[in-house]
């Protein structure tokens, strides 16, 4: 986690990631009824998607389901410093899923070593399929899509994709090259959500 990214940490406003939630659980409801897979990514940034992905996974804990995210993200793996940073609880009994005090389960792309091969391997569908049999929702944080492909190969196991985008931070050129990308690849895409 760079400077920056720790510096934002501090002084985040989780209003404003609270409320891009409630909007996303309506939308997810209403328009991609039904998915239980869900992938998250950005454009361009690495960071907001995994905070959102965070929060996501966090509200359907309060409204008592059980949720699972798994970082793929071998890139630039950050969501363990951001569990850190949150203060959350961090029960590590070497397990691939670990288990955080507020309820939410996670793999960490450092455990598992997830490559673009890793996410078409039988072992990865093996681990998103059983977890779906214990788990209401699975978040997948997916690395952004200026860096790599990755999105595309969850195609087969995704029930709904989106894009996180952050006010006047992301490009936009940016976000439209990875909406383009998502169509040509006919990846599952429900849009973008905004983080003010």
């Amino acid at each position: 986690m760079n400077k920056e990214e720790l510096k934002f940490i501090q002084k985040f406003n989780k209003k404003s990631f609270e409320d891009s939630v409630i909007k996303l659980t309506n939308n997810i409801e209403t328009f991609a009824q039904g998915s239980k897979i869900i992938a998250i990514t950005s454009a361009s940034d690495c960071f907001y998607e995994t905070i959102l992905s965070y929060y996501l996974a966090k509200a359907y804990v309060d409204n008592n389901k059980k949720a699972l995210v798994i970082e793929t993200n071998y890139v630039e793996p950050l969501l363990q410093d951001l569990l850190v940073n949150l203060d959350e609880q961090i029960k590590d009994d070497g397990n691939e899923i670990i288990k955080l005090n507020n309820g939410i389960d996670v793999v960490f792309s450092k455990k598992t070593k997830f490559s673009a091969e890793a996410l078409h391997s039988k072992t990865f569908e093996d681990l998103v399929k059983n977890a779906e049999k214990a788990y209401d929702y699975i978040i997948l944080l997916v690395t952004p899509l200026k860096l790599n492909n990755d999105l595309f190969a969850l195609n087969k196991v995704v029930d709904v994709s989106l894009l996180v985008a952050k006010k006047d931070k992301t490009v936009l050129a940016d976000l439209y090259q990875s909406v383009e990308k998502i169509k040509i690849n006919k990846s599952p895409f429900l849009g973008v959500t905004l983080i003010k």
